[in-house]
């Protein structure tokens, strides 16, 4: 594995736990507090530390997401199908189909298309009360697209893309433990 992964993951790991054991102290004087203006801070300061823990979570996301998509590319690129398996983990490339949904404000005759093809009601759909889940979308398009089939009404097909992913990315071994 690569010594920056091993690096980042561990530094992750003992903020974490550094900050968690730290987050269940005041988790107690929170509770035993009764000072308003305390718990207004204490209110804004969780605030603040869940955006960092976010924004945090959201570039290892981002970054994880590339990695995804490069192995992929390259798996494909030198035909592998079969699962990659390294010291620390098994990972299969995964390539799917999906298509740009129209959008409800844009181009609602198209949305409308698109749900009624699903079976939602008029009143359900103007009332926002269910969506289109994106991974079952995305599994109905690679589906079609595999099958010949048409996409469905709404949906261009010169809007279709690849998504690619590892899965299931299963462990073998921590980040951090050697050989």
């Amino acid at each position: 594995m690569h010594p920056l992964a091993k690096e980042v993951y561990k530094a992750v790991y003992t903020a974490h736990a550094e900050a968690y054991a730290k987050l269940k102290k005041m988790h107690d004087v929170v509770g035993s507090c009764s000072d308003v203006k305390e718990q207004a801070d204490f209110a804004y300061a969780l605030r603040e530390t869940a955006k960092l823990a976010d924004d945090l979570r959201k570039m290892a996301d981002a970054t994880r997401s590339i990695a995804e998509k490069i192995c992929c590319a390259v798996a494909v690129k030198d035909g592998i199908t079969d699962p990659v398996r390294t010291e620390y983990c098994t990972a299969t490339p995964r390539i799917k189909m999906s298509a740009t949904l129209p959008n409800k404000r844009t181009d609602p005759e198209r949305y409308a298309q698109l749900l009624e093809f699903f079976g939602m009601t008029d009143e359900a759909r103007e009332m926002d009360v269910a969506r289109i889940n994106w991974n079952g979308f995305v599994d109905y398009v690679t589906r079609a697209c595999e099958e010949g089939r048409p996409l469905p009404p709404g949906v261009d097909m010169e809007k279709t893309y690849p998504v690619y992913s590892l899965s299931p990315l299963r462990r073998k071994k921590g980040v951090l433990e050697e050989s």
